[in-house]
């Protein structure tokens, strides 16, 4: 006991040390950013110098940062010089770093102070490229993002496949649903909890994924430190996430190559835009953060007042665009996953729509367009010129879900 108690110390102090050096490589650099800052602002008229930064932790965010840059990479803007940085940590995946190190001129990291203190300085109007839309560049080509994986790294993942017999044919589905033991295992010393609203139980996805199978599917179960295994007697069937062949380049091979992708908002699930590859978004909050540029179907959990009973109105569904579980609980909403019939219907539906050859059109119009204006009213800053024709809401969802389903919006 004595021991570990010694071992916690050391360990206490190591993190102690290295937070101190780093606030101190912070005020030191202070001595070339400033001028540095002051030198940007002299040729600001001239030339204005963009830094585009990318995130490394959390993948999702990586994934839509990367493409943005992308689209500034080619992108024919006048007198403006963009500067691409990388968040100097441990990345969430170590292959996808590669790719963003391969496809991107970065910046070498000691110029990431620099963007410490332009955001601390209140610059960010000025140097920071805006990273919030992935669809900028409309005129550029697309298919340039689909191969960013090499043939000799393709090669690689179809082999260590077939090496452990492994038979994953096309097409192919990625199921990804999170839950609480990832986070939990990034620390174990930090309350997750507020988080658990993201979280969904990958039971009630085995209807859905057996009826994926029964029509000719095959479905691979993806994610990292998942609680619980989904077993499945079926050789269509595969749930990588308790394998033990689990790889980093595997991990984004997947999703670069299925047909399609099913996820509860997880951040791997947005390599989906590489290929336009149809997104099934499930038990997915807020419904605010609907992603209107990509090749998706979204049906979120179900919202009740806590009060009444009755389902949240659309209007009120958009509204609360919480992103911490006692956020809805505190605004009496009360939160229902999906039910396992529900994920059968809506993944009927979006196989309908999304994977068929005929690939038919939504029933019901106006339903979508409901929905589309209400998402414009509650989110004015959408960038309309960006929208996909192809994000749509389940109408499945929306007629069982929504208050106000079938009434117009006054305002509109």
């Amino acid at each position: 006991m004595l021991r570990n108690l010694i071992k916690q110390d050391m360990c206490s102090t190591i993190t102690m040390v290295h937070k101190l050096r780093k606030k101190v490589y912070k005020v030191i650099s202070l001595i070339w950013v400033l001028p540095t800052i002051f030198v940007f602002l002299l040729l600001y008229k001239a030339y204005k110098i963009k830094i585009i930064y990318i995130e490394n932790l959390r993948i999702g965010n990586s994934i839509l940062q990367f493409y943005s840059a992308l689209e500034y990479k080619n992108t024919s803007a006048t007198r403006t010089i963009y500067l691409t940085l990388v968040e100097n940590s441990k990345p969430a995946n170590l292959y996808w770093e590669t790719l963003i190190y391969k496809h991107l001129k970065v910046a070498p990291k000691l110029l990431n102070f620099l963007y410490f203190w332009i955001k601390k300085f209140k610059l960010k109007h000025l140097f920071l490229a805006d990273m919030t839309s992935p669809v900028r560049n409309t005129s550029y080509n697309k298919n340039k993002l689909t191969n960013l994986m090499s043939k000799e790294d393709n090669s690689y993942c179809i082999s260590a496949l077939k090496k452990n017999n492994i038979e994953i044919k096309h097409p192919f589905i990625v199921v990804h649903v999170r839950d609480s033991k990832y986070l939990e295992s990034l620390g174990k010393n930090y309350d997750w909890s507020y988080h658990s609203y993201r979280d969904s139980d990958i039971d009630t996805y085995r209807d859905a994924i057996e009826h994926l199978i029964s029509v000719g599917y095959h479905v691979v179960r993806t994610g990292r430190n998942m609680e619980k295994q989904l077993k499945i007697d079926s050789d269509q069937y595969f749930d990588y996430s308790f394998s033990d062949i689990q790889d980093d380049i595997l991990d984004i091979w997947l999703f670069l190559n299925s047909s399609a992708i099913i996820s509860s908002g997880t951040g791997p699930d947005m390599l989906g835009f590489a290929n336009e590859t149809p997104i099934l978004f499930l038990n997915i909050l807020p419904l605010s953060n609907f992603h209107y540029y990509l090749n998706c179907m979204w049906a979120p959990k179900i919202l009740t007042d806590s009060k009444t009973g009755k389902f949240l109105t659309l209007e009120k569904y958009l509204k609360a665009n919480y992103v911490r579980t006692q956020d809805y609980k505190s605004n009496s909403i009360h939160l229902s996953d999906l039910t396992s019939s529900d994920i059968v219907e809506i993944t009927k539906e979006f196989v309908k729509h999304k994977l068929s050859s005929q690939k038919n059109k939504p029933r019901s119009v106006s339903s979508q367009e409901l929905f589309w204006q209400n998402l414009y009213l509650s989110n004015p800053n959408i960038n309309r010129t960006n929208n996909s024709k192809n994000a749509l809401i389940s109408e499945y969802w929306f007629e069982k879900y929504c208050e106000n389903s079938h009434e117009l919006d006054d305002r509109i």
